[in-house]
């Protein structure tokens, strides 16, 4: 620019116009004869002392370490300095570097391939510069590359401060680092503490995600963004929102707060905080005020605190917790759901629905891919379908065989329930269990059996019948009860017993009574006199629940009390034979039937009645539960 035959010209202020070419020429001369060194009349050329240094830099002045040629206009106060060929400007430990500079006074202006060095880890290049060396900033244009390590920020107008290290932009920047690539209008790059703040039409790409937002900040080493207003982030199928929060770039994990969304897929969910960890693959929803909301188009769940585990299915819910999929539905304080094994895990009063199975318990654990379920502290065990619930402490279930135990605590009893005609069976025992047995029914087949079992001091009631017996068995393929040790069993004023009996069900009613062994029938509604049957075996039938006929074999024994049209006493029948049959309308007998060898008498009222009574005669009457308190 300047030629190649001085070094440095000092211009006096008197030189203008002509004179000024002259004295360049004149300078120029003695360049080339060598009679000038003008190298001793500055110090720029030197290299500077540390003092010298220090003192520059208070000073705001700048040392001139090297450039090719330099001229001096001094013309003006303060002088101008021009530089020009690797032009190399200390300052504020600070190096400045470029082809062509202009000084005065405080102002530096660099042009062409200008670079700031600052720390050894600070870079600046742009294609022209000014710099205030009162207020330590520079203002830089062209294309530039800020970088610091392995960061570089691109953009094409950058304020730079070197004393705080802040860079300012509002041209639009890209900032690179790693695989993310981030990109913003405006920002401020506060180098040293290794943050940014980026604003407007903000945009991070990284390796596998997209963030979206008006405003962020930046933790440059950590690669954490903070969100300073609506952010969103999607990432494969993944799309999150909230208003404030933090996410780190690298990790892929953060947290999202205030009107925080998400969505993957069909999936949405909504808390006051979700975090979001990509490379587990886990979302967790939080919400202190409210509740969490995850729904689906198999699943549905509601807790003051979610955990999703995506990769392996694993639901985790806390407070106030509600699970419903395509076949399960479960809620409690605390619940556990995998959605692979369909194995739920609850703590707290929980409920698991697995229709027709329903489960209430304070703890409960339940394996649906195994039929495996564990169930303790108040159990509710409910079989919508059989419309049956079992009452008790512990319950344990396995239903590859149906095996089902309910039992309680000492001094407690479980508790089973189960509709019979149209009312409800009241039924307790020491313990109840369900079983599962395979039945020949030939060389080659079998058949498989469910059977219901409650043993030791059974005792049922229903508003039209009582029991009491040892134990007792309902098979569930014939719906069949089975009375066993002896039983006792009461409907209205009349009394049944025997050492077995079994009660045939058919659609929830009573449809036959078999008695077998000493099988006994007493009536009484005075409790003073009573009307007996006695036989081997006894079969009745009924209908709509009240009893039509009976039919007593084995040495059949009938004592029956006869009455007038007031229904006074006027007589006792006792009858014998082989067999006897009965017909009944509103449980009244209205025809009695002998069979083979009859033997029949009538006895007067004043007769002695005791001797009447058919053997093994007992009413148990004081035994007979009067309500569910007497189970």
């Amino acid at each position: 620019m300047y030629g190649t035959f001085y070094k440095t010209m000092v211009l006096p202020s008197c030189m203008t116009g002509f004179r000024f070419y002259i004295w360049l020429l004149l300078i120029s001369l003695l360049t080339v004869f060598g009679l000038s060194d003008l190298k001793a009349q500055s110090k720029v050329f030197q290299k500077p002392d540390l003092k010298d240094l220090k003192k520059d830099t208070l000073n705001r002045k700048f040392s001139l370490h090297a450039e090719d040629n330099q001229i001096i206009d001094a013309r003006e106060d303060p002088a101008t300095q021009y530089l020009n060929g690797n032009v190399k400007v200390y300052h504020s430990r600070t190096f400045m570097f470029c082809d062509t500079a202009i000084i005065r006074g405080s102002i530096l202006r660099m042009r062409h391939r200008v670079v700031m060095l600052q720390n050894d880890t600070i870079r600046i290049f742009a294609d022209s510069m000014v710099y205030n060396a009162d207020s330590l900033v520079a203002w830089l244009y062209g294309d530039i590359i800020l970088e610091n390590g392995q960061k570089k920020l691109y953009t094409s107008k950058l304020r730079y401060n070197v004393s705080t290290k802040v860079a300012e932009y509002n041209q639009n920047a890209l900032l690179e680092q790693d695989s993310s690539r981030l990109v913003s209008k405006k920002g401020v790059y506060f180098v040293h503490q290794k943050k940014a703040v980026f604003k407007e039409n903000v945009k991070v790409d990284g390796s596998d995600f997209v963030l979206y937002s008006d405003s962020i900040g930046f933790e440059t080493e950590t690669q954490i963004t903070h969100f300073l207003a609506p952010t969103r982030i999607k990432r494969d199928t993944v799309d999150i929102y909230a208003e404030d929060g933090w996410f780190d770039l690298d990790d892929k994990k953060g947290d999202f707060i205030k009107n925080a969304q998400y969505r993957s897929g069909n999936a949405r969910a909504l808390a006051d905080t979700i975090h979001y960890d990509g490379k587990k693959d886990l979302v967790i929803l939080s919400s202190d005020g409210g509740i969490s909301t995850y729904i689906s188009e198999s699943d549905t769940a509601f807790a003051k605190k979610i955990t999703y585990d995506r990769k392996n299915e694993f639901y985790t819910l806390k407070g106030d917790a509600y699970y419903k999929s395509t076949k399960n539905q479960v809620e409690g304080p605390y619940v556990e759901f995998d959605k692979k094994t369909e194995k739920f895990k609850t703590r707290g009063r929980s409920t698991v629905s697995d229709p027709p199975m329903v489960i209430t318990a304070d703890t409960l654990d339940y394996d649906k891919s195994v039929k495996i379920g564990v169930a303790d502290g108040g159990v509710i065990w409910r079989d919508t379908s059989a419309k049956t619930t079992i009452y008790s402490d512990h319950v344990r279930y396995r239903g590859d065989d149906n095996f089902l135990l309910a039992y309680n605590e000492p001094g407690h009893r479980p508790y089973f329930t189960s509709e019979v005609d149209t009312t409800l069976m009241h039924m307790k025992a020491d313990t109840f269990k369900s079983i599962r047995t395979l039945i020949p029914l030939d060389s080659l087949t079998t058949d498989t059996v469910d059977y219901f079992v409650g043993f030791h001091d059974v005792r049922v009631f229903k508003d039209d019948l009582q029991m009491i017996c040892d134990s007792i068995v309902y098979n569930l393929k014939d719906s069949v009860f089975t009375l066993f040790d002896e039983p006792v069993v009461w409907s209205d004023t009349t009394q049944i017993t025997g050492d077995t009996m079994h009660f045939y069900m058919k659609n929830k009613t009573m449809d036959k009574l078999s008695i077998r062994e000493n099988g006994t029938i007493v009536h009484s509604e005075d409790l003073l006199y009573y009307d007996q049957i006695r036989g081997k075996y006894i079969d009745a039938g009924f209908e709509k629940g009240k009893m039509k006929n009976m039919k007593v074999d084995g040495d059949a024994t009938v004592v029956y009390y006869l009455k007038d049209e007031q229904k006074r006493y006027i007589g006792v029948n006792q009858s014998r034979s082989s067999y006897i049959t009965f017909r009944l309308d509103n449980n009244e007998i209205t025809d009695i039937l002998f069979y083979i060898d009859v033997k029949s008498k009538v006895y007067p009222m004043t007769t002695n009645h005791e001797s009447l009574k058919i053997k093994g005669f007992k009413w148990s009457g004081d035994k007979r539960p009067s309500g569910i308190d007497d189970l």
